[in-house]
Protein backbone atom coordinates (compact mmCIF):
# COMPACT_ATOMS: atom_id res chain seq x y z
CA UNK A 1 0.00 0.00 0.00
CA UNK A 2 1.26 3.28 -0.82
CA UNK A 3 1.83 6.09 1.49
CA UNK A 4 0.35 9.32 1.14
CA UNK A 5 2.62 12.02 1.96
CA UNK A 6 1.88 15.49 3.42
CA UNK A 7 3.86 18.44 1.80
CA UNK A 8 5.07 21.13 4.09
CA UNK A 9 5.42 24.80 2.04
CA UNK A 10 7.38 27.22 4.36
CA UNK A 11 6.58 31.28 2.24
CA UNK A 12 6.32 34.51 3.50
CA UNK A 13 2.82 33.73 5.00
CA UNK A 14 4.06 31.02 7.18
CA UNK A 15 4.15 27.52 7.25
CA UNK A 16 1.16 25.40 5.65
CA UNK A 17 0.51 21.40 5.85
CA UNK A 18 -0.62 20.39 2.25
CA UNK A 19 -2.74 17.38 2.03
CA UNK A 20 -1.71 15.17 -1.49
CA UNK A 21 -4.65 16.60 -3.27
CA UNK A 22 -3.61 20.14 -2.11
CA UNK A 23 -5.55 21.38 0.24
CA UNK A 24 -4.65 23.30 3.22
CA UNK A 25 -4.49 21.24 6.39
CA UNK A 26 -2.87 24.18 8.64
CA UNK A 27 -1.73 27.33 8.14
CA UNK A 28 0.81 28.22 10.78
CA UNK A 29 0.93 32.31 11.52
CA UNK A 30 3.43 34.18 10.11
CA UNK A 31 6.86 34.66 12.23
CA UNK A 32 6.35 38.47 12.28
CA UNK A 33 4.80 41.32 10.46
CA UNK A 34 7.62 44.20 8.53
CA UNK A 35 7.07 47.48 8.10
CA UNK A 36 4.95 47.44 4.98
CA UNK A 37 3.07 44.83 6.13
CA UNK A 38 2.04 46.97 9.13
CA UNK A 39 1.68 49.95 6.87
CA UNK A 40 -1.01 48.10 4.48
CA UNK A 41 -2.78 47.20 7.86
CA UNK A 42 -2.82 50.73 8.80
CA UNK A 43 -4.16 52.06 5.61
CA UNK A 44 -7.08 49.41 6.32
CA UNK A 45 -7.82 50.60 9.57
CA UNK A 46 -7.19 54.37 9.02
CA UNK A 47 -10.77 57.03 9.08
CA UNK A 48 -8.23 59.11 8.49
CA UNK A 49 -7.30 58.31 4.91
CA UNK A 50 -11.17 57.28 4.96
CA UNK A 51 -12.70 60.98 5.61
CA UNK A 52 -9.80 61.58 2.63
CA UNK A 53 -11.36 59.34 0.38
CA UNK A 54 -14.41 60.54 1.29
CA UNK A 55 -13.74 64.15 1.08
CA UNK A 56 -12.48 63.39 -3.01
CA UNK A 57 -15.94 62.30 -3.79
CA UNK A 58 -17.45 65.69 -2.45
CA UNK A 59 -15.21 67.36 -4.42
CA UNK A 60 -16.05 65.32 -7.71
CA UNK A 61 -19.53 66.56 -6.54
CA UNK A 62 -18.67 70.09 -6.49
CA UNK A 63 -17.32 69.81 -9.63
CA UNK A 64 -20.47 68.46 -11.45
CA UNK A 65 -22.22 71.06 -10.00
CA UNK A 66 -20.05 73.64 -11.64
CA UNK A 67 -20.22 71.96 -14.63
CA UNK A 68 -24.05 72.22 -14.84
CA UNK A 69 -24.55 75.36 -14.63
CA UNK A 70 -23.03 76.11 -18.88
CA UNK A 71 -25.70 73.23 -19.86
CA UNK A 72 -29.17 74.09 -20.62
CA UNK A 73 -32.27 72.88 -18.65
CA UNK A 74 -34.98 71.07 -19.53
CA UNK A 75 -38.50 70.60 -17.89
CA UNK A 76 -42.12 69.81 -18.58
CA UNK A 77 -44.23 72.29 -17.16
CA UNK A 78 -48.34 71.71 -17.16
CA UNK A 79 -50.70 74.33 -16.10
CA UNK A 80 -54.35 74.34 -15.30
CA UNK A 81 -56.25 77.34 -15.11
CA UNK A 82 -59.58 78.54 -13.21
CA UNK A 83 -61.00 81.47 -13.95
CA UNK A 84 -64.61 82.95 -13.95
CA UNK A 85 -65.79 79.29 -15.03
CA UNK A 86 -63.05 79.38 -17.99
CA UNK A 87 -60.34 76.39 -18.02
CA UNK A 88 -57.47 77.23 -19.84
CA UNK A 89 -54.75 74.01 -19.90
CA UNK A 90 -51.37 75.31 -20.93
CA UNK A 91 -48.73 71.77 -21.53
CA UNK A 92 -45.01 72.55 -22.77
CA UNK A 93 -41.73 71.50 -22.84
CA UNK A 94 -39.34 74.72 -21.24
CA UNK A 95 -35.27 75.25 -22.77
CA UNK A 96 -33.19 77.68 -21.42
CA UNK A 97 -29.68 77.75 -21.64
CA UNK A 98 -27.38 80.36 -20.16
CA UNK A 99 -24.98 82.35 -22.81
CA UNK A 100 -23.28 84.49 -20.76
CA UNK A 101 -22.80 84.92 -17.46
CA UNK A 102 -19.29 86.70 -16.76
CA UNK A 103 -17.01 83.23 -17.51
CA UNK A 104 -18.37 82.64 -13.94
CA UNK A 105 -19.35 79.14 -14.74
CA UNK A 106 -16.27 78.30 -16.70
CA UNK A 107 -14.49 79.79 -13.46
CA UNK A 108 -16.20 77.15 -10.96
CA UNK A 109 -15.59 74.66 -13.28
CA UNK A 110 -12.12 75.11 -12.83
CA UNK A 111 -11.89 75.51 -9.40
CA UNK A 112 -13.93 73.12 -8.96
CA UNK A 113 -11.15 70.52 -10.87
CA UNK A 114 -8.43 72.58 -8.31
CA UNK A 115 -10.73 71.20 -5.22
CA UNK A 116 -10.90 67.30 -6.42
CA UNK A 117 -6.62 67.60 -6.84
CA UNK A 118 -6.42 69.27 -3.56
CA UNK A 119 -8.46 65.94 -1.64
CA UNK A 120 -6.43 63.67 -3.67
CA UNK A 121 -3.05 65.13 -2.44
CA UNK A 122 -4.37 65.63 0.82
CA UNK A 123 -5.52 62.12 0.83
CA UNK A 124 -1.56 61.55 -0.48
CA UNK A 125 -0.17 63.34 2.14
CA UNK A 126 -2.65 61.68 5.13
CA UNK A 127 -1.17 58.28 3.64
CA UNK A 128 2.24 59.57 3.89
CA UNK A 129 1.92 61.14 7.86
CA UNK A 130 0.30 57.36 8.63
CA UNK A 131 3.42 55.87 7.19
CA UNK A 132 6.08 57.88 9.30
CA UNK A 133 3.48 57.42 12.50
CA UNK A 134 3.76 53.50 11.73
CA UNK A 135 7.12 53.52 11.43
CA UNK A 136 7.45 55.38 14.46
CA UNK A 137 5.72 52.70 16.31
CA UNK A 138 7.35 49.74 14.42
CA UNK A 139 10.73 50.90 15.38
CA UNK A 140 9.99 51.68 19.32
CA UNK A 141 8.68 48.10 19.61
CA UNK A 142 11.54 46.55 17.82
CA UNK A 143 13.60 48.70 19.85
CA UNK A 144 12.08 47.05 22.69
CA UNK A 145 11.93 43.32 21.17
CA UNK A 146 15.72 43.34 20.47
CA UNK A 147 16.26 45.19 24.09
CA UNK A 148 14.59 41.79 25.85
CA UNK A 149 16.49 39.28 23.28
CA UNK A 150 19.92 41.54 24.57
CA UNK A 151 19.05 41.52 28.17
CA UNK A 152 17.81 37.43 27.92
CA UNK A 153 21.34 36.74 26.16
CA UNK A 154 23.60 38.23 29.00
CA UNK A 155 21.37 36.58 31.69
CA UNK A 156 22.21 33.16 30.32
CA UNK A 157 25.69 34.18 30.03
CA UNK A 158 25.47 34.82 33.69
CA UNK A 159 23.53 31.48 34.36
CA UNK A 160 26.12 29.49 32.63
CA UNK A 161 28.84 31.71 34.58
CA UNK A 162 26.97 30.54 37.54
CA UNK A 163 27.68 26.73 36.53
CA UNK A 164 30.96 27.70 35.99
CA UNK A 165 31.79 29.32 38.90
CA UNK A 166 30.60 26.31 41.04
CA UNK A 167 33.27 24.15 39.51
CA UNK A 168 35.76 26.73 40.63
CA UNK A 169 35.08 27.28 43.70
CA UNK A 170 34.39 23.07 44.21
CA UNK A 171 38.62 23.26 43.21
CA UNK A 172 39.01 26.10 45.83
CA UNK A 173 39.65 28.92 42.99
CA UNK A 174 36.52 31.20 43.72
CA UNK A 175 34.86 32.28 46.48
CA UNK A 176 30.96 32.24 47.09
CA UNK A 177 30.66 36.13 47.25
CA UNK A 178 31.95 35.99 43.46
CA UNK A 179 28.59 33.52 42.90
CA UNK A 180 26.13 35.61 45.03
CA UNK A 181 27.42 39.00 42.52
CA UNK A 182 26.37 36.68 39.61
CA UNK A 183 23.07 36.01 41.08
CA UNK A 184 22.22 39.25 42.06
CA UNK A 185 23.26 40.59 38.66
CA UNK A 186 20.76 37.42 37.36
CA UNK A 187 18.16 39.30 39.41
CA UNK A 188 18.22 42.62 38.25
CA UNK A 189 18.48 41.79 35.13
CA UNK A 190 14.83 40.06 36.10
CA UNK A 191 13.77 43.82 36.86
CA UNK A 192 15.69 45.06 33.36
CA UNK A 193 13.39 42.76 31.72
CA UNK A 194 10.13 43.45 33.04
CA UNK A 195 10.77 46.99 32.88
CA UNK A 196 11.49 46.87 29.85
CA UNK A 197 8.49 44.33 28.99
CA UNK A 198 6.32 47.26 30.15
CA UNK A 199 7.58 49.73 27.14
CA UNK A 200 7.45 47.12 24.74
CA UNK A 201 3.57 46.94 26.16
CA UNK A 202 2.61 50.68 24.92
CA UNK A 203 4.68 50.47 21.75
CA UNK A 204 2.82 47.27 21.23
CA UNK A 205 -0.83 48.62 21.90
CA UNK A 206 0.30 51.77 19.87
CA UNK A 207 1.19 49.64 16.51
CA UNK A 208 -2.16 47.58 17.17
CA UNK A 209 -4.49 50.71 17.33
CA UNK A 210 -2.53 51.67 14.16
CA UNK A 211 -3.07 48.51 12.32
CA UNK A 212 -5.60 46.82 14.02
CA UNK A 213 -3.90 43.93 14.39
CA UNK A 214 -2.43 41.63 17.19
CA UNK A 215 1.13 41.96 16.88
CA UNK A 216 3.71 39.62 18.30
CA UNK A 217 6.93 40.08 16.79
CA UNK A 218 8.24 42.11 13.91
CA UNK A 219 11.00 41.56 11.43
CA UNK A 220 12.85 44.38 9.87
CA UNK A 221 13.41 43.82 6.21
CA UNK A 222 13.20 47.79 5.09
CA UNK A 223 16.41 49.24 3.79
CA UNK A 224 17.64 52.65 4.04
CA UNK A 225 19.63 54.96 2.24
CA UNK A 226 22.63 55.75 4.69
CA UNK A 227 24.01 57.70 1.66
CA UNK A 228 20.78 59.28 1.06
CA UNK A 229 21.70 63.33 0.65
CA UNK A 230 19.40 66.56 0.01
CA UNK A 231 19.37 67.27 -3.70
CA UNK A 232 20.40 70.79 -4.35
CA UNK A 233 17.02 71.19 -6.25
CA UNK A 234 15.35 71.17 -2.55
CA UNK A 235 12.78 73.99 -3.42
CA UNK A 236 11.12 71.59 -6.58
CA UNK A 237 11.10 69.06 -3.93
CA UNK A 238 9.13 70.97 -1.41
CA UNK A 239 6.74 71.82 -3.96
CA UNK A 240 5.98 68.61 -5.03
CA UNK A 241 5.11 67.74 -1.36
CA UNK A 242 1.42 66.85 -0.98
CA UNK A 243 0.59 68.93 1.32
CA UNK A 244 2.27 72.38 -0.16
CA UNK A 245 0.73 71.60 -3.65
CA UNK A 246 -2.72 70.93 -2.11
CA UNK A 247 -2.42 74.62 -0.29
CA UNK A 248 -1.32 75.90 -4.03
CA UNK A 249 -4.29 74.59 -5.03
CA UNK A 250 -6.37 76.16 -2.51
CA UNK A 251 -4.70 79.64 -3.44
CA UNK A 252 -5.86 78.49 -7.50
CA UNK A 253 -9.86 77.91 -5.95
CA UNK A 254 -9.18 81.35 -4.63
CA UNK A 255 -8.40 83.23 -7.78
CA UNK A 256 -11.35 81.78 -9.23
CA UNK A 257 -13.24 82.87 -6.65
CA UNK A 258 -12.00 86.10 -7.68
CA UNK A 259 -13.61 85.88 -11.27
CA UNK A 260 -17.02 84.77 -9.82
CA UNK A 261 -17.28 87.76 -7.82
CA UNK A 262 -16.38 89.80 -10.66
CA UNK A 263 -18.85 88.47 -12.79
CA UNK A 264 -21.12 90.80 -10.81
CA UNK A 265 -20.37 93.25 -13.00
CA UNK A 266 -21.45 91.68 -16.58
CA UNK A 267 -24.57 91.53 -18.05
CA UNK A 268 -26.14 88.25 -17.95
CA UNK A 269 -27.45 86.63 -21.09
CA UNK A 270 -30.07 83.49 -21.26
CA UNK A 271 -31.67 82.15 -23.92
CA UNK A 272 -35.76 80.64 -23.27
CA UNK A 273 -37.80 78.65 -25.48
CA UNK A 274 -41.10 77.16 -25.26
CA UNK A 275 -41.63 73.99 -27.16
CA UNK A 276 -45.55 73.71 -26.32
CA UNK A 277 -48.05 70.91 -26.28
CA UNK A 278 -51.02 72.19 -25.48
CA UNK A 279 -51.77 75.70 -25.32
CA UNK A 280 -55.46 78.15 -26.11
CA UNK A 281 -53.25 80.28 -28.76
CA UNK A 282 -52.57 77.14 -31.03
CA UNK A 283 -49.12 78.53 -30.95
CA UNK A 284 -46.45 75.68 -31.13
CA UNK A 285 -43.46 77.38 -29.78
CA UNK A 286 -41.30 80.94 -28.83
CA UNK A 287 -38.17 81.96 -27.79
CA UNK A 288 -36.52 84.94 -25.75
CA UNK A 289 -33.14 85.81 -25.66
CA UNK A 290 -32.89 87.95 -22.31
CA UNK A 291 -30.16 90.35 -20.95
CA UNK A 292 -29.88 91.70 -17.67
CA UNK A 293 -27.60 94.24 -17.50
CA UNK A 294 -26.59 95.46 -13.79
CA UNK A 295 -26.50 99.03 -13.03
CA UNK A 296 -26.74 99.53 -9.36
CA UNK A 297 -26.46 97.22 -6.28
CA UNK A 298 -25.87 99.13 -3.67
CA UNK A 299 -22.07 98.16 -3.88
CA UNK A 300 -22.60 94.42 -2.82
CA UNK A 301 -20.34 93.46 -6.04
CA UNK A 302 -17.85 95.59 -4.94
CA UNK A 303 -18.00 94.18 -1.66
CA UNK A 304 -17.92 90.40 -2.74
CA UNK A 305 -14.44 90.63 -5.03
CA UNK A 306 -12.83 92.91 -2.26
CA UNK A 307 -13.60 89.51 0.16
CA UNK A 308 -12.77 87.46 -2.53
CA UNK A 309 -9.74 89.23 -3.00
CA UNK A 310 -8.45 89.73 0.31
CA UNK A 311 -9.41 85.47 0.95
CA UNK A 312 -6.83 85.26 -2.54
CA UNK A 313 -4.13 86.99 -0.37
CA UNK A 314 -4.70 84.82 2.61
CA UNK A 315 -4.12 81.74 0.50
CA UNK A 316 -1.19 82.78 -1.20
CA UNK A 317 0.23 83.79 2.34
CA UNK A 318 -0.65 80.59 3.72
CA UNK A 319 0.87 78.60 0.53
CA UNK A 320 4.30 80.38 0.87
CA UNK A 321 4.44 80.02 4.27
CA UNK A 322 3.88 76.05 4.36
CA UNK A 323 6.63 76.11 1.17
CA UNK A 324 9.16 77.45 4.21
CA UNK A 325 7.65 75.24 6.95
CA UNK A 326 8.33 72.27 4.80
CA UNK A 327 11.73 73.33 3.56
CA UNK A 328 12.79 73.75 7.54
CA UNK A 329 10.76 70.44 8.40
CA UNK A 330 13.03 69.07 5.60
CA UNK A 331 16.59 70.47 6.98
CA UNK A 332 15.82 69.49 10.49
CA UNK A 333 14.90 66.01 9.85
CA UNK A 334 18.01 65.42 7.73
CA UNK A 335 20.27 67.08 10.52
CA UNK A 336 18.93 64.52 12.97
CA UNK A 337 19.62 61.90 10.28
CA UNK A 338 23.01 63.24 9.34
CA UNK A 339 23.76 62.86 13.05
CA UNK A 340 22.48 59.71 14.09
CA UNK A 341 24.27 58.06 11.04
CA UNK A 342 27.66 59.64 12.84
CA UNK A 343 26.76 58.78 16.26
CA UNK A 344 25.70 54.70 14.94
CA UNK A 345 29.20 54.47 13.38
CA UNK A 346 30.72 55.86 17.05
CA UNK A 347 28.72 53.65 18.70
CA UNK A 348 29.52 50.23 16.16
CA UNK A 349 33.53 51.37 17.29
CA UNK A 350 32.59 51.00 20.59
CA UNK A 351 30.67 47.87 20.81
CA UNK A 352 34.07 46.40 18.76
CA UNK A 353 35.83 47.43 21.46
CA UNK A 354 33.86 46.47 24.59
CA UNK A 355 33.71 43.09 23.04
CA UNK A 356 37.42 42.55 22.61
CA UNK A 357 37.82 43.70 26.38
CA UNK A 358 34.83 40.93 27.59
CA UNK A 359 36.34 38.12 25.78
CA UNK A 360 40.05 39.34 26.78
CA UNK A 361 38.70 39.64 30.08
CA UNK A 362 37.09 35.68 30.14
CA UNK A 363 40.59 34.70 28.59
CA UNK A 364 42.58 36.51 32.14
CA UNK A 365 39.66 35.00 34.12
CA UNK A 366 40.62 31.71 33.26
CA UNK A 367 44.11 31.67 34.00
CA UNK A 368 43.60 34.10 37.06
CA UNK A 369 44.87 37.72 35.87
CA UNK A 370 41.35 39.14 36.86
CA UNK A 371 38.96 38.33 39.48
CA UNK A 372 35.30 37.95 38.90
CA UNK A 373 34.33 41.49 39.40
CA UNK A 374 36.48 42.54 36.58
CA UNK A 375 34.73 40.35 34.15
CA UNK A 376 31.14 41.30 35.43
CA UNK A 377 31.97 44.64 34.98
CA UNK A 378 33.04 44.13 31.19
CA UNK A 379 30.01 42.50 30.24
CA UNK A 380 28.07 44.77 31.95
CA UNK A 381 30.03 47.74 29.78
CA UNK A 382 29.21 45.18 27.00
CA UNK A 383 25.56 44.80 27.94
CA UNK A 384 24.81 48.72 27.95
CA UNK A 385 26.78 49.31 24.59
CA UNK A 386 25.02 46.28 22.61
CA UNK A 387 21.77 48.01 24.35
CA UNK A 388 23.26 51.28 22.89
CA UNK A 389 23.55 50.35 19.82
CA UNK A 390 20.21 48.71 19.39
CA UNK A 391 18.56 52.25 20.49
CA UNK A 392 20.80 54.22 18.09
CA UNK A 393 19.95 51.80 15.02
CA UNK A 394 16.49 51.86 15.36
CA UNK A 395 16.43 55.71 16.14
CA UNK A 396 18.20 55.95 12.70
CA UNK A 397 16.00 54.11 10.59
CA UNK A 398 13.06 56.50 12.71
CA UNK A 399 15.22 59.58 11.18
CA UNK A 400 15.72 58.03 8.10
CA UNK A 401 11.67 57.72 7.23
CA UNK A 402 11.01 60.81 9.22
CA UNK A 403 13.13 62.73 6.75
CA UNK A 404 11.83 60.81 3.61
CA UNK A 405 8.16 61.61 4.75
CA UNK A 406 9.85 65.05 5.12
CA UNK A 407 10.42 65.04 1.68
CA UNK A 408 7.40 63.28 0.42
CA UNK A 409 8.69 60.68 -0.25
CA UNK A 410 7.29 56.67 0.91
CA UNK A 411 8.08 53.22 -0.35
Amino acid sequence: MKNDKIILILSTAGLMVLSPGGTVISAQEPAGYTLLDCYRLALKQSETVAVRRELIDEAEGIMKEAFSGILPNVSYSHTETWQDGDQKTESRFVFSQPLFRGFKEFAAIAGGHSKKEQRLLELERAKQILFRDVADAFYFYLQYQQDIDVLESIQMTLTDRIDELKKRESLGRSRQSELASVEARISRLDADIEGVRTQQEVARQLLEFLTGQTIERLIDDQPIDNDLKLSESLKEAVDQRPDVAALKEVWVQSQKQVTIARAGYYPEVVLDANQYTKSETDKDWDVALSVDVPLFQGGETAGQVRQAKSQANQSQLRYEEIQRTALLEINNAYSRFSSSLRRQEALRKALEAIQKNYDLQQEDFRINLVNNLDVLQALEDLQDSKRDYIAVQNQLKQFYWQLKVALGQIP
